[in-house]
């Protein structure tokens, strides 16, 4: 492996600003490994092994530089036309050329860097550059918030070097780069991947994966998993362009959906070339936190590829449905996999095996691939979903499936700062008691009467000891409140409430109030 010029001497005398691109750079695959099952350890610490247990390994990828088949340019100034932000922050780090991308990636670039130098006024046009290599053609796409798109498209008009160009115009402020108004300016419009001998068809601003190999490593596992099992139907969580369901070639019938328009657009057409009419199949434009899903079909197998904030809190219970029987996790973040399979778990399932594989090298990051089969009906509502939807609970709060308001009803939170005991400011119904500290945080029980969560909430941000909803270095998209039991209905206490309060089971279980008047 060559050295890079942008990581600097590794000997304590570096000079100037480090690329954060791979953080991981010296490592070799051993020390990698080393490194990732350190980390992912460190976001399953405080979960129960026998039910969650780690990967079983971490597989390598067949190429460990020249992989990456997409790049993100942010665009600097004609002196160093194209670099990344330093990690952290928003200072520029000039790059000249990459180790990690494929050599048609680093020629586009290259291009690029031409004409950035050759047109000073561009810099100043556009923000971020796009750039993917499908195995055949490379495609450019030039982001701007400039609010004269005839100007940038005059820019880019005049480039001659690259065949396939568009420009994406976002408003300011945008979260997403690539989430503006998508404008074909020549060459071919869309990019054609391979996949295990399938064709897939994707808009520029679609996601496909920056390691095809990896991806077929992947799939080759999920496929061995699969054949294991009996199912007549797959529902596509989060399916992108379908890759997965028909890269997979289950030949079973299909549901699939995304946020993305464009995604679900070349999902079907992918859909009709390689499953043709014989399998059932309907991709749709939906959120995950929506509750107008289709239901599933009996006998199924969801598959679930979730960004990086893993699955949302309202999509937990419509996987109680009892017509799954196995799902398919894919997650490029251990904290929330972890997270979500503790909630998992509480509604009948259980984790059969988790395997990592080397997505992205020299890069601190992991993708992990878990399977899990239904054992049992879900035992309760549990893991912040709400469960059914006229419960009583606001979406995000763990507890008893039915909640009765009227009645008398004991918590437990985590809380910023050290709690006293007594009542919050104008919660006469609402009496506290801390168990033990955490770090800054207190862990307490609280006693309500005809009080719901939302009265709670409040209540604890007027005493300035708000409950929480990220707690060391755990992510939680949920507050830290937990409803123990309300009225005489009880509900068990999940495992991500008894890892953020390092406290025992059975301590959390105990009543922790009198019957006599506070």
């Amino acid at each position: 492996m060559k050295s890079c010029k942008h990581r600097g001497p590794q000997d304590g005398t570096h000079f100037g600003p480090q690329c954060p691109g791979c953080p991981q750079f010296e490592l070799n695959y051993s020390a990698w490994m080393e490194e990732m099952s350190t980390q992912v350890d460190a976001a399953i610490r405080g979960y129960n092994p026998e039910i969650l247990p780690a990967p079983s390994d971490l597989q390598e990828a067949p190429q460990r530089h020249a992989y990456r088949h997409r790049c993100r340019w942010v665009v600097g100034t004609p002196n160093e036309p194209l670099g990344f932000y330093q990690a952290g922050g928003k200072a520029f780090i000039g790059i000249e050329d990459c180790l990690m991308h494929t050599p048609h990636i680093e020629e586009a670039s290259e291009r690029i860097r031409e004409f950035l130098r050759a047109n000073p006024k561009a810099c100043e046009v556009f923000n971020f550059i796009d750039i993917r290599y499908d195995g055949t053609k490379t495609f450019v796409t030039f982001c701007t918030t400039d609010k004269t798109p005839d100007r940038a498209s005059e820019l880019v008009s005049s480039i001659t070097s690259i065949k396939n160009i568009a420009i994406n115009y976002a408003p300011k402020g945008a979260t997403a780069i690539m989430s503006g108004t998508q404008l074909h300016i020549q060459g071919e419009a869309k990019l054609n991947w391979t996949l295990n001998g399938k064709q897939f068809e994707s808009s520029p601003q679609s996601f496909f994966q920056v390691n095809p190999s990896v991806l077929e490593l992947m799939h080759t596992h999920i496929r061995k998993y699969l054949a294991t099992i009996s199912f007549d139907n797959v529902y596509d969580f989060y399916c992108g362009i379908g890759v997965h369901s028909l890269g997979l070639n289950t030949g079973q019938n299909i549901i699939g959906f995304d946020s993305s328009e464009s995604a679900i657009a070349d999902a079907n057409k992918n859909g009709a070339s390689i499953l043709g009419e014989n399998v059932k199949r309907e991709f749709l434009v939906k959120k995950d936190s929506t509750e107008d899903l289709p239901s599933p079909p009996i006998n199924c197998v969801g598959i679930l590829n979730p960004a990086r904030a893993g699955l949302s809190g309202s999509l937990i219970p419509f996987l109680a449905n009892k017509n799954f029987t196995d799902l398919v996790y894919i997650s490029c973040n251990p904290v929330t996999l972890y997270r979500d399979m503790d909630r998992l778990h509480m509604l009948g399932y259980e984790v059969v095996e988790v395997k990592g594989f080397e997505m992205m090298p020299r890069s601190s990051h992991v993708e992990l691939v878990a399977f899990l089969k239904r054992i049992g009906p879900p035992r309760y509502d549990q893991a912040g979903a709400f469960w059914p939807p006229s419960r009583g609970l606001t979406l995000g709060i763990s507890g008893p499936i039915s909640f009765q308001k009227d009645g008398t009803s004991f918590w437990i939170a985590r809380v910023k700062g050290t709690v006293p005991k007594g009542r919050p400011p104008g919660g006469k119904s609402i009496f506290v008691k801390r168990l033990r500290k955490v770090g800054n945080d207190s862990i307490v029980t609280i006693r309500t009467k005809k009080v719901d969560e939302v009265e709670i909430l409040e209540a604890f941000d007027r005493w300035k000891y708000p409950i929480l909803g990220k707690v060391g270095g755990r992510i939680y998209d949920r507050p830290l409140l937990h409803c123990v039991k309300s009225a005489e209905i009880e509900a068990p206490i999940p495992g991500f409430i008894v890892s953020m309060s390092q406290l025992p089971v059975k301590v959390l279980e105990k009543d922790h109030f009198t019957v006599k008047k506070d």
